[in-house]
This record gives structure tokens, C-alpha cells and sequence, in this order.
């Protein structure tokens, strides 16, 4: 077994989110606090989710409900919140977070753009505005078919502000992985880009994300961004540009969720069979993500985390999770 390569100070440990409140909550070593945390789940996550700032439209009951068994447990029962305002809205209201950047993108071809948490909820409201004018409603699922650009966060939290379910699907799939995924969700809107940047030259996509579409009925609408600005293929009726998407956007409200409602649709990789899909809900997602985030890699308020995994992953879904 290979030796630790580094081992941190005293000083640095007692630095730590984890370490901090670990103090505040009576532990002076984490062998005992990780043993209370084994010992009452309940406790622990109650405790976490205060101490990450989640805001709630409605408090919750109780934490955990086992009633129907371990294998079926409640979360957070009875309390609504919703992701999207977690992640954006909720820090308007704090001066010292409303101007701060809350995305640093940098394309391949050296362009950067930063969106300060402001800029970020107006964006992601217009956004909202044009789904729902798409008639997208509460529980209707949007499948995100697109490279890392500020655009894919966007959608995607609007989607949730909403209550619209997100499935993304890996930007490098083919047409008939992305079509398996559309039609498993029965999405009826697909956002997509013209193509993306890779190693100098442009990857098309809007021809696969064509293919896709025409192999799922169940899409309705092709939404599409101008990431390259290449010649495109246009369908009339189907196809809509995304500056019209968010062209007559104003202010939308958050929708309260139950804590169980479902956020996202996450679909294994296929490897071994048919693309299986996992559901995500509005509390557990987001409050496993802020607390790896939080506690796990000690991200503080104010710092910044570099992440370049794809949305069609995991993590590229929980990095958009995390505001802080």
C-alpha cells in the first residue's frame, strides 16, 4: 500500500469547514463525530442541511422517515424547496454575494466570460419564461444535449426553477444514445448547439442532435445555440434558436418542490445494457453536492472551483449545484 504523500498541520485541520463544525456541534475528534453520525443519519443531515444554509419555502417535518424500511426512506418530509433558487436566487438578497462571479467560463479558443450571481438569476429567468412558453410545465422533462458553456448551466437551472426535470446526455454520444435517453425520459424539449470547439477544430452536433429528435417522437421542440456559428440544418416548427428562448424573458418565481421531487434523470453510461435511468430529487441532490463540496474538499464561501466534467456526467451536474 503506498504511503501518504502529505499529511496536514494541526493548524490547517482546525482551518477546515469540517473541522469547524465538528467544534460547533461538541466533537473534538472525528472518530467520535463520524460515529455519531453512523449512529443517528437523522441527526447528521439535520444538522448538515442547517449548516449549509439550505432556504426552504416550507420547513420540513422530519428529517427521516423509515416507516415503510431502510430501503424506502423519506427525506426531509414535508418540506418544499427548490434547487435552482438554492443555488442562485436565495444570495441576491446578501450584498456581499449579489456582485460576486458566479461562473468563470473560458472556451477552448480563449474567450472567457464571467456572470456574477445577479447577472446568473436574471439569465436563468428569461430562460425559465421560455419554457414555459413552450409550454413546458411542472414534471415535463428537458434533456440537455450540450457542450460545457454558460448556456448548459442555465438551462439546466432553469429547467428546475420551474420544476421542469433535467436529463443531459453526454455532448461526445451519437445520435442513437442520445435518441435511447429522449425516449426513455419521453423529453419533450431538446437543447442542444450547432457544435462546440475540440483540439482547434469544430465538433459538430446539431445533425446528431437532428437524428436523435427524428428517432424520439416524444420531442417536440429542438432548441438550439449558436456556440461556433456554423451553416445548420433548420427545421421550421421544430427548431428555435436560443436567443428567441430567452429574447422575451421577465422575472418567473421559483416553484416550491416537495423535497422529493424529482430534479433530475440521470442515465448510466449503457455499457452493459439498455441506459438505465436514476432519479434526483430537489433536496437530496443538491444537499449531497454542497456538502462534498462544503466539507469534503473544504470550499469556502468566496473561492472558486475549477470543474471540467461534462454535464452528461455526474459531476458536471453537481459542480452547477454548488453555489457558495
Amino acid at each position: 500500500m503506498a504511503e501518504p504523500v502529505w499529511h496536514p498541520s494541526p493548524e490547517f485541520v482546525r482551518e477546515t469547514r469540517l473541522y469547524r463544525w465538528m467544534q460547533a456541534l461538541g466533537f473534538d475528534d472525528y472518530d467520535s463525530f463520524y460515529a455519531a453520525s453512523i449512529r443517528d443519519v437523522a441527526w447528521f443531515w439535520g444538522e448538515a442541511e442547517k449548516a449549509l444554509g439550505i432556504a426552504w419555502f416550507a420547513p420540513y417535518r422530519q428529517v427521516l422517515d423509515v416507516s415503510r424500511g431502510p430501503a424506502w426512506p423519506e427525506w426531509f418530509v414535508g418540506g418544499k424547496l427548490n434547487a435552482a433558487h438554492n443555488a442562485v436566487d436565495k444570495w441576491l438578497d446578501d450584498p456581499a454575494v449579489r456582485h460576486r462571479p458566479a461562473i468563470v467560463w473560458e472556451g477552448e479558443e480563449g474567450t472567457v466570460r464571467t456572470l456574477t450571481y445577479e447577472e446568473l438569476a436574471a439569465w436563468v429567468s428569461r430562460v425559465a419564461f421560455g419554457l414555459k412558453r413552450l409550454g413546458i410545465e411542472k414534471g415535463d422533462r428537458v434533456a440537455l444535449y450540450l457542450p460545457m458553456i454558460p448556456e448548459t448551466v442555465v438551462a439546466m437551472l432553469a429547467a428546475a426553477k420551474i420544476g421542469a426535470v433535467v436529463t443531459p446526455a453526454f455532448s461526445g454520444f451519437g445520435a442513437d444514445a442520445v435518441a435511447k435517453r429522449l425516449e426513455s425520459a419521453q423529453a419533450k424539449v431538446l437543447i442542444t448547439a450547432d457544435g462546440f470547439y475540440r483540439r482547434g477544430k469544430v465538433v459538430p452536433m446539431k445533425e446528431e442532435a437532428d437524428r436523435a429528435a427524428d428517432l424520439a417522437p416524444c420531442v417536440e421542440r429542438v432548441v438550439v445555440v449558436r456556440r461556433t456559428g456554423r451553416a445548420i440544418p433548420w427545421r421550421e416548427g421544430r427548431d428555435l434558436d436560443w436567443g428567441e428562448l430567452e429574447g422575451e424573458g421577465g422575472a418567473v418565481p421559483a416553484e416550491p418542490m416537495d423535497s422529493a421531487d424529482p430534479l433530475l434523470l440521470l442515465y448510466t453510461s449503457g455499457t452493459t445494457g439498455r441506459p438505465k435511468g436514476v432519479v434526483h430529487t430537489h433536496s437530496g441532490f443538491p444537499i449531497k453536492a454542497a456538502f462534498d463540496a462544503g466539507f469534503g474538499m473544504d470550499l469556502k464561501p468566496g473561492e472558486v472551483l475549477l470543474w471540467v466534467t461534462d454535464m452528461g456526467w455526474m459531476m458536471g451536474r453537481s459542480s452547477s449545484s454548488v453555489r457558495s
